[in-house]
């Protein structure tokens, strides 16, 4: 039983941070006075008065949720550490206050630690905070994984059940979800008890994630499907482990260190050599000077024969999502991702530009820009080239990765263009800023030094009796 509960926590979604809400989870009317959200939040307890007999746990239930192991340490610091809402509400289903029923705390569930947690009738109760403010599509996905295991997800939100604990008591007593549980109800069919979670809720680690990849990588080395220009990828020599001691920081357990070589099928550069300039031929020879703001500028750039362009596209085979990186010289490592437009297919580069294919059905191109950027600065110390910057292919192929699952991939991007936004809007208020302390200082200079009386100078002077 723990093997099999074990295997089926892996395929539970990203890693326990926060707890959850969403919106339309569960949706019931509330009784006035009480501020609950439209989203589901559910209300009713057991008044006083109205106990139930006392339900018998549904073991079978319980242990045939998926259980990360893992999280155990999580979940008693979790205990230890309530808020206040959370023990208000405990306080009042707890020894089978509410209808006899039995309710568990910061219950471990896949890679998830929900609130409360009843199983008699397999309902999760989560207090949401203001923890929950901006992660709806984290939540969303979350109560989206919890649903498919069977499981009935209710959100309070905290200020109800400090400003009306009654209320929100009085609705969880009279909710559908809680009405009539029991274990004869509840039988060996629930889908809770279906083992491995549905396909929609499935989730990779890390490790997992890396030898999904090495595998498509493998496949692609034997046979390549028709899209990939009918080539077959390269066998690449292996790439060494990383060891303790190249390990620069820590990460979380379902994140796992890997090379950039072992999660790409290309790291190249362009064409070495020269071309053959042809005036609107409509194929482009990009350098390093053509990467700005983050896209390719053709203004002023290179077009070359199209026979040049064959011989040179060879190498670089530029499509849409590959990571454009200047390699050499005064802007090193700047980056572009490559546009799905139709001029992408028209563009090679020369030597001062490297190009790096990514597996993008399971890997976020973006999240791998920022990694680059990060670690550009510590592969030049390290770059045996000449007096100037040079990122070197072998150095970027062993590149230290730290590979999260595609999910929080895709979420610490959307956290970190939301941050730069951010920096953004500052610098440029700074600049603002500047520029309006510049112009004031001009001013008070010029007041400061003009002669006392240039004021007066033109000024007509009166007629003067003799």
């Amino acid at each position: 039983m723990q093997g099999k509960l074990t295997a089926d926590w892996r395929n539970s979604p990203p890693l326990e941070g926060c707890q959850t809400k969403s919106d339309g989870v569960v949706n019931s009317s509330y009784p006035e006075g009480l501020q609950t959200k439209s989203d589901g939040v559910v209300n009713s307890s057991s008044p006083k008065g109205r106990q139930k007999n006392s339900s018998p746990r549904n073991s079978k239930n319980y242990f045939s949720l998926p259980y990360n192991p893992k999280l155990k340490q999580r979940a008693r610091e979790l205990r230890k550490a309530g808020n206040l809402s959370e023990v208000l509400f405990w306080n009042r289903v707890k020894q089978k206050q509410l209808k006899g029923y039995d309710f568990d705390r910061q219950k471990i569930i896949g890679n998830y630690i929900v609130d409360f947690f009843c199983t008699n009738c397999n309902v999760v109760i989560e207090i949401d905070g203001s923890s929950h403010d901006n992660k709806q599509e984290y939540d969303a996905k979350r109560d989206k994984y919890l649903q498919n295991l069977g499981l009935t997800v209710i959100h309070i939100p905290d200020i109800d059940v400090k400003r009306n604990l009654e209320g929100v008591m009085q609705m969880l007593w009279e909710h559908p979800a809680l009405a009539g549980c029991d274990n004869e109800r509840v039988g060996n069919d629930h889908p809770a008890l279906a083992g491995t979670p549905p396909k929609e809720g499935n989730f990779e680690t890390g490790t997992e994630l890396l030898a999904k990849i090495k595998a498509e990588k493998e496949q692609l080395i034997k046979d390549p499907p028709a899209g990939r220009a009918g080539k077959k990828i390269k066998k690449q020599k292996p790439l060494p482990p990383i060891t303790k001691n190249e390990i620069p920081f820590e990460i979380p357990e379902n994140w796992v260190w890997c090379r950039l070589g072992e999660i790409t099928t290309l790291v190249t550069d362009g064409k070495h050599g020269d071309c053959h300039n042809e005036r609107n031929s409509g194929y482009y020879f990009l350098s390093a000077k053509d990467l700005q703001n983050n896209m390719f500028v053709y203004d002023n750039a290179r077009q070359i024969t199209y026979d040049d362009f064959l011989e040179t596209h060879k190498r670089t085979n530029l499509e849409p999502g590959d990571l454009c990186i200047v390699n050499t010289g005064a802007t090193i490592g700047k980056t572009v991702i490559a546009p799905n437009t139709p001029l992408t297919y028209k563009t090679t580069f020369q030597k001062s530009v490297a190009i790096v294919k990514f597996f993008q059905e399971m890997t976020s191109v973006n999240f791998m820009e920022y990694l680059v950027k990060h670690q550009t600065p510590t592969l030049l110390k390290t770059s045996r080239g000449s007096a100037i910057n040079n990122l070197l292919l072998g150095d970027m192929r062993n590149m230290h990765i730290p590979l999260p699952p595609l999910s929080e991939q895709k979420h610490i991007v959307e956290k970190l263009d939301k941050l730069m936004a951010y920096c953004d809007q500052l610098e440029e208020s700074i600049k603002n800023s500047q520029s309006q302390n510049e112009m004031l200082l001009q001013q008070v200079l010029r007041e400061a030094l003009e002669p006392s009386g240039k004021h007066n100078v033109d000024k007509p002077q009166p007629n003067r009796k003799n």
